[in-house]
């Protein structure tokens, strides 16, 4: 088993070429390595600092391994975090999705439940009424016809639950934390995803420019958020395929006030709901300000808008218009018919 020679290499101070990486994370996903194997990879992985090619060669392995799908749509995207922020604040990526579906973007959205918060992606979307245990056949035809789909992480990557053991006793942060967010089974071409630490930054940037990414935004918070936040700055790395531009942005910029983590912290799956129920009625305040600026992100690298700035608007207005309401009526009746229930 090739597992033991990275392991060996990595603790000798080594770093895995990508091919090694993708080969080494393949037997785990493939179910071949052993849970003191993949401790120790995990471990080494670690200690050693994840390296581009390391984190671009577990991403291809995890992908290889997914189930996948292929909307027939222009460009799908996807607004993801890693998770681990430790903020509780309420499920903003997952309620600016919506945002963006309803302003016309292909939304292929990855999640699971809650594992550092208290509501997940999926915990949220499973409360809003959706059916978020839909085939692979039944959410691409999601996606193609309503311009949101949500892919529930255990249907889609199966093969993690070989590493889930290990992860879940490891309980420190690990490649899978990144690996997750990198390996969309709609092979979204672009992305807005949130790190837990601003220091890994320029390593998502160029796994995705490597992956062959068209456009993605990387973001990390000044108030620690995995999201673009209103409490100050977030730091930004913009990826095209040829370049990435790094630079700040903050509310101010868009005519936004700066407000507290306190205003934004979220509780339970249902009371999350709550939250973005009220923000599709047209309340206005510090949890429509989060998502405006979070939905603004996922229409910019979408294609939908030139700038940021036209970005935020659209999404203000599509949040007007009720537009986001009734997409979310929408996806909960269509994910509900028996039709595709059963595909």
């Amino acid at each position: 088993m090739f597992i033991a020679n990275a392991i060996k290499k990595l603790v000798e101070g080594n770093h895995l070429s990508e091919d090694e990486s993708y080969q080494a994370i393949y037997e785990v996903m493939s179910g071949e390595a052993n849970e003191i194997q993949i401790a120790g990879l995990l471990i080494a992985l670690r200690m050693n600092g994840e390296s581009v090619e390391e984190i671009t060669g577990g991403a291809k392995a995890l992908c290889e391994r997914a189930n996948r799908i292929n909307p027939k749509v222009d460009l799908c995207v996807d607004p993801v975090g890693t998770g681990g922020d430790g903020n509780n604040t309420f499920n903003i990526s997952s309620t600016a999705a919506l945002v963006a579906a309803a302003a016309g973007a292909s939304v292929a959205k990855h999640g699971n439940r809650c594992i550092s918060s208290r509501s997940g992606s999926a915990d949220f979307y499973e409360a809003l009424g959706f059916n978020i245990s839909l085939s692979p056949s039944a959410v691409e035809k999601c996606v193609e016809e309503l311009g949101f789909g949500f892919m529930f992480a255990p249907t889609f990557h199966p093969a993690m639950r070989f590493a889930g053991p290990v992860r879940r006793q490891l309980a420190v942060r690990n490649i899978f934390n990144v690996l997750g967010p990198l390996s969309n089974p709609a092979g979204a071409k672009a992305q807005v995803l949130g790190v837990y630490d601003r220091s890994i930054m320029p390593f998502i940037a160029k796994t995705l420019q490597k992956l062959g990414e068209q456009h993605a935004l990387v973001v990390h918070a000044e108030d620690g958020s995995d999201e673009i936040t209103n409490t100050g700055k977030t730091y930004v790395m913009e990826v095209f395929p040829d370049r990435i531009e790094e630079y700040t942005i903050s509310p101010d910029m868009f005519g936004l006030p700066t407000c507290t983590l306190s205003d934004i912290i979220g509780g339970s799956p249902e009371e999350n709901v709550e939250i973005s129920l009220r923000i599709f009625d047209g309340e206005k305040g510090p949890h429509r300000d989060i998502v405006v600026l979070n939905a603004a992100a996922t229409i910019y690298v979408a294609g939908l808008t030139k700038t940021f700035e036209e970005a935020v608007r659209m999404a203000e207005k599509t949040l007007d218009s009720g537009a986001v309401k009734r997409k979310v009526e929408e996806i909960r009746i269509f994910t509900n018919r028996e039709d595709i229930k059963s595909m």
